[in-house]
Order: structure tokens, then sequence, then C-alpha cells
């Protein structure tokens, strides 16, 4: 997508709706404060973004995982080199940026998904980079992949990603198109201006991902999901948005629906984590986990909760209270979402990874080097 026709697309977006308060409140605020790179002029702009939200982090991802298995490095070569075409093709140059601790995050959040039994339909809020999806299209598990993006340099980043990730697959809701113009199509005696538009319609393709602008987030809030995850984002939004995101996930998750949360953002705006917290209590969820830093012999660099809400089938048999850590490892679903029968993986070096990417994409490029 073009940055030019997202702008024109939310101009159009702001001017429908009736009480400017609402465009405020769906803002990246937080992001703003920082200094974020909200907003970019041209596609050179999103250079800054593709590796800059974990610094420092790539350790302390690989001890949450318990080291990584082959399986794993597998997954992470393949993705990394997936991103390593969609780069060369959206991008140009032939010198990519290996996102190693962003994609890294993400897997986390992949192969926790990938542990619940029922990820047909899955909602993400606030999709950051978009890297989930390299992991995401290939799960034949997932029928329905859907986004919401607020920020204008991301979302045309994650647009360039599903495009490339899910191909005809992908819809993109900032695309929408406005009301049709009516002139030029009354007939003449002699015929017509122009010969008539032809037009085929495909109501009937269902797209398997969709990514949703803040002015057409009702359409994704509106629809039944499996699984709604949210990570490093419900602390930096404004407490009217928090609310309306939450009361709305609550009404769309299924009855045996999941909310996954992998951190919660960076807590320098007007909410904290005790905020987040007490609405979600409020809202009537409750916890399967509550986890941070250490934990018995795991450790969670990012803030980790997985929550049920009041139709789930162990609702009544889970604790009601968010002010203590939370870890029900008997729970078959925290059993298979945080791999605790899996095998330790061995200890994996940011050269280990960097290698096996260069393996998998010599595959395609057989000149590529480091």
């Amino acid at each position: 997508m073009d940055i030019r026709t997202y702008d024109e697309a939310e101009r159009r977006g702001r001017e429908s709706i009736a009480n400017w308060q609402i465009a405020r409140l769906f803002s990246p605020v937080t992001f703003d404060k920082n200094q974020f790179p909200t907003r970019i002029r041209t596609i050179h702009g999103l250079y800054p973004l593709l590796d800059s939200m974990h610094a420092g982090r790539l350790a302390d991802f690989i001890r949450e995982r318990g080291g990584l298995s082959q399986d794993d490095m597998d997954s992470l070569a393949s993705a990394f080199a997936n991103f390593v075409c969609f780069h060369k093709r959206a991008l140009g140059g032939n010198n990519t940026l290996l996102p190693i601790a962003s994609m890294l995050s993400q897997y986390l959040i992949y192969v926790k998904l990938r542990g619940i039994p029922n990820r047909r339909r899955v909602l993400e809020i606030g999709s950051g980079c978009g890297y989930l999806s390299f992991f995401m299209a290939n799960d034949p598990e997932v029928v329905r992949y859907d986004k919401i993006e607020i920020t204008q340099s991301l979302y045309i980043l994650q647009s360039m990603i599903d495009a490339y990730c899910y191909g005809d697959d992908f819809e993109n809701r900032a695309l929408s198109p406005s009301e049709h113009a009516h002139v030029g199509l009354l007939p003449l005696e002699s015929g017509r201006l122009y010969d008539q538009i032809n037009t085929i319609t495909i109501d009937e393709a269902v797209p398997r991902s969709v990514l949703h602008p803040w002015w057409r987030i009702d359409d994704a809030l509106t629809r039944p999901y499996d699984v709604v995850t949210s990570n490093a984002n419900l602390a930096e939004m404004t407490y009217p948005a928090l609310t309306y995101y939450l009361t709305a996930v609550k009404r769309c998750l299924v009855s045996d629906g999941i909310l996954l949360i992998q951190c919660l953002g960076s807590q320098s705006g007007e909410i904290t984590r005790r905020t987040v917290l007490k609405a979600l209590m409020d809202l009537g969820f409750r916890p399967l986990v509550i986890v941070v830093g250490p934990y018995g012999d795991r450790y969670f660099p990012l803030g980790n909760l997985l929550l049920i809400g009041p139709g789930h089938p162990d609702y009544d048999a889970v604790p009601t209270s968010f002010g203590a850590p939370v870890f029900l490892s008997d729970h078959p679903v925290v059993r298979s979402v945080y791999g605790l029968d899996q095998p330790p993986g061995s200890k994996v070096s940011r050269d280990d990874l960097v290698n096996e990417t260069l393996k998998h994409v010599q595959l395609k490029y057989p000149a590529a080097r480091l």
C-alpha cells in the first residue's frame, strides 16, 4: 500500500466520524509522546523500525523458550529467509537487516498461539511490525488472522508484509474504495461517451487475513474469534480506548476463547500495569497465567497473561484475583501454550541464528553471504 493512498483514506475516515474526540482516543498517544516515527513520507522511513523494538532481549527470549530445538531453528531461519525475500522485493537493495530480536519475540507469541487447541480465528490488536504473519501464514489450523493497527508507519509495513505472506488471501481495509462517482454514464442518442464499464464481483472470496486501520476497527471487534492477542500496547492506550477494546474483546471471544497477552506495553503514559489488570478483572476476565520475570524454573522477560472470559468451561475453577502471580501448570492449555512437556532446547547465539538463516537464503540466492 502506498503512503499517499493510506493518508487520503485516513482523511476520509476522519471526516466521516461524528465526534472528533473519538479519533483522538484511537491515536498512538504513547508513541507520539516518545517521538516514535508514527508517520512516514516514503518507504525508506520504515528502515529505522525493522528491528527497534527488543534491543538487548535476544538471550532472554531464548531463555524463556528453554533453549531452541532444531524445529525452532528451522522455523526461525525459514521466517528470516522469507523476510530477506520480502525485503528485497518491497524495499530494494542487496543488503537486508535481519530483525533477529524482534522476529524471535513474535515467534514466542506464535508458539504460544500454536499451543491453543482452537485457534481457527485469531485477532491481534496492535501488530507492531507485523512479523507474526511470517509464522501465521504457514499454520493450516488458522483459517482467519485479523489485525488492528492505528499507527500509519506500522500499518504501511504490516500491509506490505501481509500482501507478501498471504497474496490475494489478504484484505487491506484501508484500501476500501470511496463512493464511486456518478457522472458521464447517461446514454446519448448516439450511444455513450465511453464504453460501458464491466466489473466482476467476488463476494464469496473469504480472506485468510484482514488488516484494519483505526477508522475501521469495529469491523474486527464485531466478529467472533477463538483467540485474541494483544502484545506490548494495552498500557500505551488512552483509558477510554483501553476499556473500549477490552469490552469488545469480551464480547467477540467465543465461549471457550482465550485472551493471550505478551507484554502490556511501556506504561509511560496515563495507564499503568495495575490499571490494565484492574480493567481486565472488572470486566470479568480470569487468569490461567500472570507472570513476569523468574517463576519456578522458567523466566519471562516480558509480562505474560493467559486469560479466559465468563463463558469458558473452566471459568469457575480458576483464580479471580490479578494481584499475585498465577501459573496454573496443571491446566492442559497452559501446559500446551508454554511447552511444559517439551524437552529442553539448546543454548543458541545470535551467530547461530544468522548462520542457519544464511543456509536457508542460499537455497534461493546461492551467492548470498554475510
